[in-house]
């Protein structure tokens, strides 16, 4: 009989743990061990500890290539997702081999982790390896596909609901925690404050601070400091969910009439529009599809989005007949 030590360490993150079973298979090029259950006397897979097991196999497997995880529901509690670190395997040899995981797991999930150092597709070298990325492939492509939500608009994912979603990319339960805490007490402070309901509007930015002077992070500080800023507008302009209808242009559409004289101001000095145009720093956000659906309305005035810095046309109608705003604070 040979024996592979195992040492199986759980997160140490909220409710990392988990109370089902857990099966192990080993995989190597001379064999697969048989499905053995991690089971020591106490309590196994609590959160932030490291256990350590045996499996025994008849016949060395050679060098390891996989191994295979399953978790089993225990009795009839209900879905316990657990954060599986990492497994180290020490073979008959003495090699200790490391296999990473450090996500969720739930009931169900095929789990195969790969051992030794990444490689990249063409370097696999073992039919076994190179099946496993294809399969891997195959799987997450069922997972993740696009979805059609109407003509003309971005596709989003194929997930009716966060519950459908895999637990690597769904919420830990210590993150749902937070949010849900964090929407009950909001809605607390708010509801002492009085203005729970209010449809009072804001008179400045420090009006909002004082009043939530003790929620801060660090992207709330630099917000409120630099909202007015050209760069961090583009940032989020950029970087937000609908970041595909701004392109670079290398000429200015018929109907967005600025002239060198209107852009001056928004140059460096000594630079000209067709310059900027030819070093590909002039963006267009072309809202064309939008044309015909009505805009948020604030304090009797409908809301424009402009980018900073630019102009833009009032319509999308030709230059005669289109007025061109300045953007201004």
């Amino acid at each position: 009989m040979t024996e592979y030590k195992l040492e199986v360490t759980t997160g140490d993150g909220q409710e990392a743990g988990t109370w089902d079973h857990i099966f192990i298979t080993l995989f190597g090029t001379e064999g697969k061990s048989e499905r053995t259950e991690l089971n020591n006397f106490g309590i196994d897979f609590a959160t932030g500890t490291t256990g350590n097991y045996t499996i025994s196999t008849n016949l060395s497997l050679g060098k390891l290539l996989l191994v295979k995880v399953e978790k089993d529901p225990a009795l009839i509690l209900s879905e316990d997702e657990w954060y599986f670190s990492k497994i180290v395997v020490t073979t008959p040899e003495g090699e200790a081999i490391l296999f990473p995981c450090y996500r969720w797991i739930s009931r169900g999930e095929l789990v195969e982790l790969r051992g030794g150092r990444a490689l990249k597709a063409f370097e696999e070298d073992h039919p076994m390896l190179i099946d496993h990325r294809k399969q891997e492939m195959i799987l997450r492509k069922s997972f993740y596909k696009w979805k059609v939500l109407a003509e003309g608009l971005s596709h989003i994912n194929q997930f009716n609901y966060t519950s459908e979603l895999p637990a690597e990319v769904s919420f830990s339960k210590s993150k749902s925690n937070e949010v849900h805490g964090v929407q009950m007490t909001a809605g607390i402070e708010l509801k002492l404050k009085g203005l729970l309901g209010s449809q009072e509007h804001w008179e400045s930015i420090e009006d909002m601070k004082n009043m939530f002077r003790w929620k801060k992070t660090t992207m709330s500080e630099y917000a409120s400091e630099h909202w007015k800023e050209d760069d961090f507008y583009g940032f989020q302009f950029l970087n937000a969910v609908n970041p595909n209808m701004i392109k670079r242009c290398s000429e200015l559409p018929p109907n967005f009439p600025v002239t060198e004289e209107m852009a001056k101001p928004f140059l460096e000095e000594g630079s000209s529009l067709q310059e900027e145009l030819k070093k590909g720093n002039i963006f267009l956000y072309d809202q064309k599809r939008m044309d015909g659906i009505r805009p948020r309305v604030y304090n009797g005035e409908p809301l424009h989005v402009t980018l900073f810095g630019l102009r833009e046309p009032r319509k999308q109608t030709d230059a005669h007949c289109n007025t061109v705003a300045s953007t201004t604070f």
